[in-house]
């Protein structure tokens, strides 16, 4: 009897039936925290207040709502949308009476609050002043041929808001012949990228460097209305020539150049025609001019594109060569997103050594001084040609984005000083805290900032500059910045390898100050008064910042990532930035047992169900993410509008949702998962360093390099923790939080600072395992070049012969330097077999991770195909009793079917399409038991299809029949009946059976097969509540409550919103049903929904279990 009641328990998880609610008998913590998951496990969700249209009614039902299906945190966010009407002003005296009444209710219900301190993105207001703003590095530039006396007003760098200060004003010798650099270079159009910033620039079309070109927008050129390109310098020059190098297939064919004195009105200057991918001087009589028209009438294909088109005076030569190879991204004047595809990667990239040298750092004069408060500069010019660059800062221009109606918007706080978080904290969290003490409230516990997001207005530009900046770089970088900041100009200061290195300290400064000043100096604030921080640092719509993202997510009490619905499972993140790996190894680094994220953001509205989210979020789960906050639950001010109003972007998880009644069981499978993997600790046998510097992140498994071989986990670390946390005990790599792991990988790329080396010497001869090339270069100019000789004399000490091809290890102290083995072989040859294996299936599909805690070792394996899989899965794991634990159903059973063998255990496990699974290994056993059983889930079979027809009970309140018969089970959109096509909610399936005979024996178990449903399904069987299908295999099972003859079935199956406002939309407004600011259009395609079958009745076969 004992032997059949535990193969009923396997059947009913490994085939993930769905059973009534029944009493976990188990005492221990572990298994009382699964079946019924706290607080503390169970997920959270932004919650929109839109326009701030918010009432306490609302706040009420919305709480309460919250809490029955299982929410226990919100974090606030109040941003404008569209048409959504405007209620109270953020700050404003009665938005804060609303915010102590949430936190009242809140306190009464149990449910903690964080807040996001912004009317918008990111972090700003009107209280953020133009001083306090972000600032980027900005230049101009004019010649002077000497000797003689200089006399002139310095052109103006370009300035944003009217926001200008000095920065310093250089000299240095140029070639003779050099052309004047214009001013200022604008075009009729540039082809712009993910958020409209310029890849390809007008700027890049007068550098002096073939290789990067201007594009017109993707339009061809019609002679009426052709592209152009104008220059414009600050005093008039006397030109005799125009040198065009356009770009091979697609340059400019039929052109007309213009002049101006006052960049008004101009007059052709010449009339030609260029050569397809052919460079031409176009040579015509002298003409003084302040601007000159580049006109494109005709091109060689679209968009136009220009290389290079420079004004040349008499005695000028055209002056081309390479040059700094991606300059707005090595500069810091932009970050990455989906351009360069390769990335960070790019930051490492330039063209060969070749000798260019634009100007020698020890050439550069600093003639500031030359200059007075009215910009004019009097110097006596040394002989020949010199150009004169006068730097200074303005305003990186990026304002708070999508502020609610009436919002008083702002700047965004600037990120490399500290008063303005100092500034912006005072005026956003101190009055939110000052109003959780008037409301003795408690539940106000984390502070928060959203994705960065920074630029994205303003063409993808980041700051570069703050007043202190100079100062700041000397002391962290130990040389001064003046003689190099031709390079922040464009020229290749002294060669291409120091101004590269250059450009690594620049970043890193920038980086330094912002993880400094900003985001540690808001966790700062935060706990000096009693509450924690979780913010996004490394990820929004756009870009990825110039920071070390593993020390910046480090400096939150909880790391923060994001991740999105409707992308490939796999693919979602670039290949050099998984946002959840990043936020998750930061959590394991720095001792955070929690890593949650922004999650399901998606452009869709009402087109998700839970079956759908469910594998997107499991594979959050195995990247390390921990708890789930929903993205997002808008406030719903009014009681009974439907679906009501809602952000743009987003998964809607709110109480008007068409499957919130059933959105309990999906919510508890999150928060069972959650509860396991916020145990114990991550198992990892790799611990990748990622270098030194910053635009670090952490990359997706499956573009590692070197990679790692299927079956292990890895972290990544930063040189902060390497340098200043890692250790060696007992052979394995340790962290200070406990983590530990076998084998330390470097970066590739071999670029590694003395201090560094010396501590991966260290490392080694204490015992570790140390795989990577020989370290070739110091990053950076400090110390420089003395610091290169010590790279390579500590290189030659830790590496040896070690060179990978010849030699591939070396013994170094007790432990071993290893290149060119993969890390299969390392493994192999250290025999550390993989954390967990599978076999059986097409391609073994599956995916895990590992926590282990105290009593128990924690897998979790998720299917990543859309098919059933019976796999043999291997554990490195033994000596312990194995379970099955189904987050779905939250029931558990000790494995019945098992083996064990060189130190890990096999056991053979089903999944359905997309489904997952718990492996717990707790308790002691011999480490040669095996299980007595075959196998560990039953078979079921079908006994009989439920044909024939099923009556429908729709609600008439939203336009369905009250009954209608379905001679078969089909779509609602195949229906005639506009009522039933355009029908969004639950309906109603009713029919009665019969068993067939001989299948209702004393202790058969019978399960009954929905077949599809679209999308989600609760059953009642002869009055009795069977609970909700929400996920395949899409059976429950209905033992205890069916009869042999007689039965009363009723299936509640609820689709999605789309097909009703759909069908809205070809009404009058006065007849429609649905009442939202979301548009659909009348001709949109319905979703498939209902009750498809077909419709089983299976038998369970436990035998061999």
């Amino acid at each position: 009897m004992k032997k059949a009641l535990s193969a009923i328990a396997a059947f009913l998880i490994l085939t993930g039936l769905i059973l009534a609610a029944t009493k976990d008998t188990t005492a221990d913590s572990l298994a009382k925290g699964f079946h019924s998951p706290p607080d503390s496990a169970k997920p959270w969700t932004y919650w929109w207040w839109l326009n701030g249209n918010v009432r306490k009614e609302g706040i009420t039902k919305d709480l309460e709502e919250m809490k029955r299906q299982g929410i226990s945190g919100v974090v606030i966010f109040q941003a404008g949308a569209g048409e959504t009407p405007a209620g109270v002003q953020f700050l404003s005296p009665k938005w804060h009476e609303l915010f102590r009444y949430t936190l009242a209710e809140a306190d009464r219900l149990g449910i903690s609050v964080s807040v996001n301190l912004c009317d918008g993105w990111d972090s700003g207001g009107p209280w953020i002043t133009q001083d306090q703003a972000n600032k980027k590095l900005v230049y101009a530039e004019l010649q002077a041929d000497g000797p003689k006396t200089l006399s002139v007003t310095m052109p103006r760098p370009p300035v944003v808001d009217g926001y200008y200060r000095d920065v310093a004003v250089i000299a240095f010798p140029e070639k003779e012949g050099k052309p004047l650099a214009p001013a200022k270079v604008t075009a009729s159009s540039s082809l712009e990228g993910y958020v409209g910033e310029w890849n390809f620039a007008p700027e890049d079309a007068a550098d002096g460097d073939p290789e990067t070109y201007w594009s017109s927008a993707d339009v061809t050129p019609p002679a009426a209305q052709p592209q152009w390109i104008e220059f414009d310098y600050q005093e008039p020059i006397t030109a005799t020539g125009l040198y065009v190098a356009p770009v091979p297939e697609n340059g400019p064919r039929d052109c007309e150049l213009q002049a101006s004195m006052d960049g008004k009105v101009f007059s052709t200057v010449r009339r030609f025609r260029l050569e397809k991918g052919e460079a031409k001087q176009v040579d015509f009589p002298e003409v003084r001019a302040n601007s000159f028209l580049l006109l494109i009438h005709s091109a060689y294909g679209q968009p136009a594109r220009v290389a290079e088109a420079v004004l040349l005076r008499k005695g000028d030569t055209p002056d081309l060569r390479r040059g700094i190879k991606w300059w707005w991204f090595k500069s810091g004047n932009r970050s990455f997103w989906d351009y360069p595809r390769q990335g960070p990667a790019a930051l490492e990239e330039e063209y060969p050594e070749d000798g260019v040298s634009d100007v020698r750092s020890s050439d550069v004069v600093d003639i500031s001084r030359h200059m007075d408060s009215d910009a004019r500069i009097r110097w006596d010019v040394p002989p020949g040609r010199w150009t004169i660059l006068r730097f200074g800062y303005t305003l990186e221009g990026q304002r708070v984005r999508a502020e609610s109606a009436g919002g008083r918007g702002g700047y965004e706080a600037g990120m490399l000083e500290s008063a303005p978080i100092e500034n912006h904290f005072k005026h956003t969290a101190e009055p939110m805290l000052a109003d959780a003490a008037a409301a003795h409230a408690k539940s106000l516990k984390y502070l928060h900032i959203d994705s960065y997001e920074l630029g994205a207005d303003v063409r993808g530009q980041q700051p570069t500059w703050s007043e202190a900046f100079r100062e700041e770089f000397k002391r962290r970088r130990g040389y001064a910045l003046l003689p190099y900041l031709p390079a922040m100009a464009r020229r290749i200061d002294d060669s291409r390898d120091v101004t590269d290195r250059f450009f690594e300290d620049f970043r890193w400064t920038v980086g330094d100050l912002m993880d400094e000043r900003f985001w540690a100096r808001f966790t700062q604030l935060a706990h000096s008064h009693g509450v924690s921080t979780h913010t996004e640092t490394g990820y929004g719509t756009y870009p990825f910042p110039h920071i070390d993202g593993l020390r910046t997510a480090g400096n939150n009490d909880v790391p923060m990532g994001e991740f999105w619905y409707g992308t490939d499972i796999m693919s979602q993140f670039n290949p050099w930035a998984n946002v959840i790996k990043t936020e998750a190894s930061a959590a394991h680094i720095y001792g955070r047992n929690i890593s949650q994220a922004e999650s399901f953001t998606t452009w869709g509205h009402w087109r998700e169900s839970p079956s759908m989210l469910k594998p997107v979020g499991d594979q959050a789960f195995v990247d390390g993410l921990n708890r789930m906050v929903f993205h997002q639950y808008t406030h719903q001010p009014l009681l009974d509008m439907k679906p009501g109003w809602q952000y743009f972007a987003g998964t809607h998880f709110d109480r008007n949702i068409t499957w919130w009644e059933e959105a309990g069981a999906f919510f508890t499978y999150l928060a069972r998962c959650q509860f396991l993997l916020q145990q114990g600790r991550f198992v990892a046998d790799a611990l990748y360093f990622y270098g030194e510097g910053v635009t670090k992140f952490v990359p997706s498994k499956q573009y590692l390099h070197p990679s790692l071989p299927p079956g292990y986990d890895f972290d990544a670390i930063n040189a902060d923790l390497l340098l200043h946390g890692l250790t060696v005990r007992n052979g394995r790599l340790s962290l200070p939080d406990g983590m530990t792991y076998r084998v330390l990988v470097l970066p590739e790329d071999g670029v590694m600072s003395p201090e560094v080396l010396r501590k991966i010497r260290d490392l080694a001869t204490a015992g570790a395992i140390v795989v990577g090339p020989k370290a070739q270069r110091s990053p950076g100019l400090s110390g420089y070049p003395q610091s290169q000789a010590e790279v390579k004399r500590l290189a030659d000490e830790i590496w040896g012969d070690c060179d990978g091809e010849k030699v591939k290890e070396r013994k170094l102290g007790a432990g071993r330097i290893v290149c060119g083995r993969s890390m299969r072989e390392i493994f192999e040859s250290a025999n550390i077999p993989p954390d967990f294996e599978s076999s059986g299936g097409e391609n073994s599909p599956l995916g895990f991770i590992h926590r282990s805690a105290a009593d128990a070792e924690i897998y979790f394996v998720t299917n990543r195909e859309d098919r059933n899989e019976r796999l043999q899965c291997t554990f490195r794991v033994s000596g312990r009793r194995p379970e099955l634990w189904d987050p779905v159903s939250g029931r558990t059973w000790p494995a019945a079917a098992f083996r064990q063998e060189s130190g890990r255990t096999t056991l053979p496990l089903q999944f359905a399409p997309y489904g997952s699974l718990f492996v717990i290994f707790r308790g002691t056993i011999p480490p040669n038991a095996a299980g007595s059983a075959s196998r560990n889930f039953p078979t079921y079979t079908n006994a009989e299809e439920l044909t024939g027809p099923w009556t429908v009970a729709f609600d008439p309140k939203w336009g369905g029949p009250a009954s209608v018969e379905f001679p078969e089970l089909v779509s609602w959109t195949t229906r005639p009946e506009e009522g039933i096509k355009h029908y969004s909610g639950t309906a109603t399936y009713r029919r009665r059976f019969d068993l067939p005979l001989g299948i209702n024996k004393a202790g058969n178990r019978i399960a009954l097969d929905l077949g599809k449903v679209d999308y989600v399904a609760r059953v009642r069987l002869n009055g009795k509540d069977l609970g909700v299908v929400w996920t395949a295999p899409w059976r429950i099972e209905i033992t205890e409550a069916v009869k042999p003859i007689g039965n009363d079935l009723e299936i509640k199956v609820v689709n999605l919103w789309p097909n009703r406002i759909i069908g809205d939309a070809a009404l009058p407004p006065d007849k429609r049903y649905t009442k939202t600011n979301i548009v659909y259009k009348k001709d949109d395609p319905l979703l498939e929904s209902g009750l498809l079958g077909p419709v089983r009745i299976e038998t369970i076969d436990d035998s061999g279990m």
